[in-house]
C-alpha cells in the first residue's frame, strides 16, 4: 500500500516538474522568432501567432530560431468598411549555430471581424513556399 502511494506520489511530480517549464525563455508550443527594422510593423499578437503555429518546422531545439527578412501587407475590401489584412511574411529557420536550415513563406489573414474572444480567433495561417519541405507533413 505504501510503495503504490509513493509510486503515485513520484509520478505526479514527475508530471507537475515537466510542464513548468520549456527553457530559455520560450513558451512551451511556440519558436523564437526575431525581428529587426521595418519587420516590426507585425503586431505582437501577430507574432506569438505565427510563433506556435511554426512549431510544425522546427526540429523543437530551444536554441533554433526564426528570422523575418520580408513582410509585406495587402488590404483587400471585402464589404462595406470591411477590409481584411494579409501579411506576407519571409523567414529564415536559424540553428544555434547560425546556418540556415531552412526559409518558408507563410501568409496570415487578419480578418476584419467582431465576434471574436480572443485576437488569435480572426487569425489563420497558410504556408506558401518551404524550401526544405519541413512545414508541410
Amino acid at each position: 500500500m505504501k510503495s503504490t502511494i509513493f509510486m503515485l506520489f513520484t509520478f505526479s511530480l514527475i508530471i507537475l516538474s515537466s510542464g513548468a517549464s520549456a527553457g530559455n525563455g520560450v513558451e512551451r508550443g511556440s519558436v523564437m522568432i526575431k525581428t529587426s527594422g521595418e519587420e516590426t510593423i507585425i503586431s505582437p499578437e501577430i507574432l506569438k501567432f505565427l510563433s506556435k503555429k511554426l512549431v510544425r518546422c522546427s526540429n523543437t531545439n530551444s536554441s533554433e530560431y526564426f528570422e523575418v527578412s520580408e513582410v509585406s501587407i495587402r488590404r483587400e475590401k471585402i464589404d462595406q468598411g470591411i477590409i481584411d489584412h494579409f501579411y506576407k511574411i519571409k523567414l529564415n529557420h536559424i540553428s544555434e549555430n547560425a546556418e540556415s536550415l531552412n526559409r518558408v513563406t507563410v501568409e496570415i489573414l487578419d480578418s476584419d471581424f467582431h465576434n471574436w474572444r480572443d485576437y488569435e480567433e480572426k487569425l489563420s495561417l497558410e504556408i506558401l513556399n518551404d524550401q526544405n519541405k519541413q512545414c508541410l507533413n
